[in-house]
């Protein structure tokens, strides 16, 4: 603010030259060629300051096809009497014609002295359309940092984006670098916007930690639903955990991109970043996957016979056209309003997006499950889970299953028999995700945690 308020000053020592050669009885006005020729012949002679007084005095007379004769005799003075004129004519309403205010903004970068980046932020802020490349770049190349909202403005409007973006990581300022950040994190950005934002972002994290430190939860936040994100950006999320983030963390949002993902690309980029993390081959991660896979599966349906030994439940499967479902009495506990406070706290846990694809997942897989056959393990869990809970007969489960997440307790008390069947944590987690297919595992976490707590 300081450096601003000087064109202040060098608008009144201007001020002041002019009154004084004004009184002096010099010459009023050139209008013509040849005067503004004689007038340069006499700043080559020393006598610049008295000319540049007449010309500044006189300026709103000398014809409009002129102004810039006007303009390069003023910018022939040197020192400070031509820096001061010209920062007072970028903003001077006696300069009629833009290209002429453009020519006066080109020489203020080119003499770049004291007070032209503030003159020329204030001539860009008053009049728009006078914003160059050459002024954005010249605002980087100085560090010149107030000039920043402009440069996001200037972003955010999608005018010379590359030349403002440069400028601001020229700046190399806390201010500039998250924002860059942010406008990578911003979905409504266009992708290869994004792409280059997280490009340089990276760039930049490899020597600041600071950065590197908030990059990282955004990284996070992308692999935890990757179908939401351009395959590009999920890539470069990928890379950035893999680089800096937990490796125990990062290892278990890349399985789950691995175990999920449907784009074949994003699974071999994510097997070869946890092969990385490991210290290993890809393959023998993709081993260790499979037979890990093989044996839980093996876990879940030996556990499932144990429990079916204990309490038998035989579901038949219900014909078309589906008669009438039983009606049953809730049971007290979960209250009326389950299905809302399940939002409540999906919307807390994990953002309102994923919390309604969460609880979709849910609610269809319970309604489906309602009229599969005694045949099929997941309907046969479900089944017990609620008989465990509600008691009562086959039709009275169906009928409960077939009403979704609205019935009082239904996800929680699914969630309740995993953790009573299911002896490891990992296979709590395992089971919840393949029940609920399309469920993650660090959603799968979260979930029972939220019964756990019982805020569900």
């Amino acid at each position: 603010m300081k450096r601003l308020s000087s064109i202040s000053t060098w608008l009144s020592a201007s001020i002041l030259l002019l009154a004084f050669f004004g009184a002096s009885g010099c010459k009023t006005l050139y209008d013509t060629q040849g005067e503004f020729n004689e007038s340069l012949s006499r700043i080559k002679k020393g006598q610049g300051q008295k000319e540049v007084a007449i010309i500044m005095r006189d300026f709103n007379k000398i014809p409009a096809d002129l102004q810039d004769e006007a303009v390069k005799n003023i910018d022939a003075v040197e020192g400070e009497v031509g820096q001061k004129s010209l920062i007072a004519l970028v903003n001077d309403p006696r300069v009629r014609d833009e290209k002429v205010r453009a020519d006066i903004a080109q020489r203020l970068i080119k003499r770049d002295q004291d007070g032209s980046p503030e003159a020329l932020l204030v001539a860009c802020q008053n009049r728009p359309d006078l914003v160059s490349a050459e002024i954005i770049e010249y605002f980087g190349e100085k560090k010149y940092t107030p000039a920043i909202p402009l440069l996001q403005k200037q972003i955010n409007e999608g005018k010379f984006v590359s030349e403002s973006v440069e400028a601001l990581v020229d700046m190399e300022d806390p201010a500039a670098t998250l924002y860059l950040l942010t406008l990578a994190a911003d979905k409504s950005k266009p992708e290869a916007l994004r792409v280059k934002m997280f490009q340089l972002v990276a760039k930049m994290s490899e020597e600041d930690e600071q950065l590197r430190a908030k990059t990282l939860p955004v990284y996070e936040t992308i692999l935890k639903n990757p179908e939401a994100e351009p395959v590009a950006v999920v890539k470069l999320a990928i890379d950035g955990l893999r680089r800096w983030g937990d490796p125990e963390k990062t290892f278990a949002l890349l399985r789950d991109i691995y175990e999920n993902s449907e784009n074949e690309a994003l699974r071999a980029q994510a097997l070869i970043a946890m092969a990385q993390i490991r210290g290993v081959a890809p393959d023998v991660i993709e081993k260790e996957y499979a037979t890990a896979m093989v044996d839980m599966d093996a876990q879940m349906e030996l556990m499932r016979r144990q429990q079916e030994k204990k309490a038998p439940v035989k579901i038949e499967k219900k014909t078309d056209p589906r008669p009438k479902r039983t009606v049953v009495r809730k049971k007290k506990g979960y209250g009326s309003n389950y299905a809302g406070r399940v939002k409540r706290q999906l919307d807390e846990s994990f953002g309102p997006e994923l919390s309604a694809e969460i609880r979709n997942t849910v609610n269809n897989a319970l309604m489906t499950y309602a009229d599969y056959s005694g045949s099929d393990p997941t309907a046969r869990f479900f089944v017990r889970s609620y008989v465990k809970h509600y008691g009562g007969s086959d039709d009275e489960q169906s009928a409960r299953l077939d009403e979704g997440l609205s019935y009082p307790g239904s996800l929680s008390v699914i969630i309740k028999n995993v953790i009573a069947e299911y002896g490891s944590e990992e296979l709590r987690i395992y089971a919840i995700s393949r029940f609920f297919a399309g469920v993650k595992r660090w959603q799968a976490a979260i979930l029972l945690d939220l019964v756990r707590k019982g805020k569900i």
